[in-house]
């Protein structure tokens, strides 16, 4: 008897190997209430608040999807892991009852993962959290897509609506970040910036519009592409559109204007605190400004070594990008550091910038050279400072224009001052097209980077032969 009791445990648990338990839909509704029975098996019969939520093998388990539906006032508190065959997932788009959390400011956060992996959150609305809206904290191969904030954060700049600083191999996408409901004082998205060595993660399609604080933060092994950053020229505080703050980082094909600096490449030594920013790729973005009065300026790409000691920027990579209209600087590279020698081996071809101003300059270079600068291909333009001053080059104090940098061994296939370059376009204009005109020299004046670098802003292949056009855009 014994025996037999023993087989078929083995029978059933290699059943459960091979045929794994179906999936499960659960439901949670508002506290407050009672919902039918209140197993959570239906939206008749959902949870009723967070606290109910079964988590486990008798509950939410890997595999299946839980529905957040209705506004709920309380944090939600993940409870279980999936696996990498099994996801959970956290859903808002219950049918006919769409998922929202408002923390009424009452609560530090909406929902939160700690030490989790293998969890999803899709479609939920999260709003009004005194801190960081969603919080990942140790997380593994997490996803946060198609979520929208509001009025996240009570403090300017003091917390982040997506905490993922220790989180890795995250995936976060399609989201609606924007203050178009008010008060929105917090930053946006920060990722891989807590762990030495983190597995890489995903910033993607996401939308962040006038928050009051910096937009997307990626440490260390982030792609950040296709979103759209914008109007942060916050007057409280320095706001950035994206911010490079690790090594083994791509910033591909984005849009973002608006911002104090719009892309930020920012390696630091103080206090606790530490950014080296090695081997990190900016190419095929649009980055533009459509203010003349912006209180804090604006800054196309900028990159910067701003103390000494550990950090340093080195195998940068800035290609392809279009920068037009950005009234501090188009593209600023400083070593603050005391002691220099904190940059090396810039790698800087095939941008078009177009009357960025302030200093009057598309380029500026400031504080210690680098070791080792690679500047060609770069197509400028000045039309609106200093009379349409064809002196586009601020060279450590000296303004330089294209034959001065070719003096110096630089830019020797650079272009300057010649029109037309792009069609349709006009000053400070939110509707521009950023095309190069067919009637431009600038058409192939750029150079083949390799296939990493081939797809243009919009997508489009660049030709296999040597010449590309400058700029995000590969002409049609």
């Amino acid at each position: 008897m014994k025996m037999t009791i023993m087989c078929a445990a083995a029978v059933a648990a290699l059943l459960a190997w091979i045929y794994p338990a179906a999936a499960s839909n659960w439901y949670v509704r508002p506290e407050g209430a009672i919902y039918g029975s209140g197993t959570g098996r239906s939206h008749a019969d959902a949870w009723a608040g967070f606290s109910r939520i079964v988590w486990g093998p008798a509950g939410v388990k890997e595999g299946d999807v839980l529905y957040v539906c209705g506004t709920h006032r309380e944090t939600l508190e993940v409870g279980t892991s999936g696996t990498e065959g099994g996801k959970i997932t956290i859903r808002g788009s219950c049918p006919g009852d769409a998922g929202t959390i408002d923390a009424g400011y009452s609560r530090q956060n909406c929902l939160v993962l700690t030490g989790l992996s293998g969890v999803e959150i899709e479609d939920i609305s999260m709003k009004q959290s005194a801190s960081h809206a969603l919080v990942m904290q140790g997380t593994k191969d997490c996803k946060v897509s198609r979520c929208a904030f509001s009025r996240i954060g009570i403090q300017v700049g003091a917390s982040y609506t997506i905490d993922g600083r220790y989180a890795e191999g995250a995936a976060i996408s399609g989201n609606i970040l924007t203050g178009a409901e008010g008060a929105f004082p917090a930053n946006g998205i920060i990722v891989n910036t807590g762990l030495p060595s983190p597995a890489a993660s995903i910033v993607e399609k996401n939308r962040i519009d006038g928050i009051g604080g910096d937009g997307i933060t990626a440490g260390s092994s982030v792609l950040v592409s296709e979103n759209t950053v914008s109007n942060l020229l916050n007057t409280l505080v320095h706001s950035d559109g994206i911010v490079v703050q690790g090594s083994y980082v791509s910033v591909a094909r984005n849009t973002v204007y608006d911002c104090t600096q719009n892309i930020y490449v920012d390696a630091f030594d103080y206090g606790a605190g530490l950014s080296v920013c090695n081997n990190v790729e900016i190419w095929a973005n649009l980055v533009y400004g459509t203010s003349a009065g912006a209180p804090v300026g604006v800054t196309g790409i900028a990159v910067d070594a701003e103390t000494g000691g550990r950090a340093s920027i080195a195998n940068l990579k800035i290609y392809n990008n279009t920068i037009a209209d950005c009234v501090f600087n188009g593209i600023t590279v400083g070593d603050r550091s005391p002691e220099g020698g904190k940059l090396a081996s810039l790698d800087i071809r095939n941008n078009v910038l177009i009357n960025n101003g302030g200093y009057n300059r598309q380029f500026r270079f400031t504080g210690h050279p680098p070791r080792g600068l690679t500047l060609d291909y770069n197509l400028t333009l000045n039309t609106i400072y200093d009379g349409g001053s064809s002196l586009t080059y601020l060279w450590y104090g000296a303004h330089k224009d294209l034959a001065g940098m070719r003096a110096l061994g630089y830019e020797v296939h650079g272009l300057s001052q010649i029109q037309p370059v792009l069609s349709g376009y006009t000053y400070l204009s939110r509707g521009n097209s950023f095309m190069l005109d067919p009637r431009s020299e600038a058409n192939g004046a750029g150079i083949n980077l390799g296939q990493a670098f081939a797809t243009d802003h919009a997508g489009r292949k660049r030709p296999a032969e040597a010449r590309w056009d400058p700029g995000c855009f590969e002409s049609l």
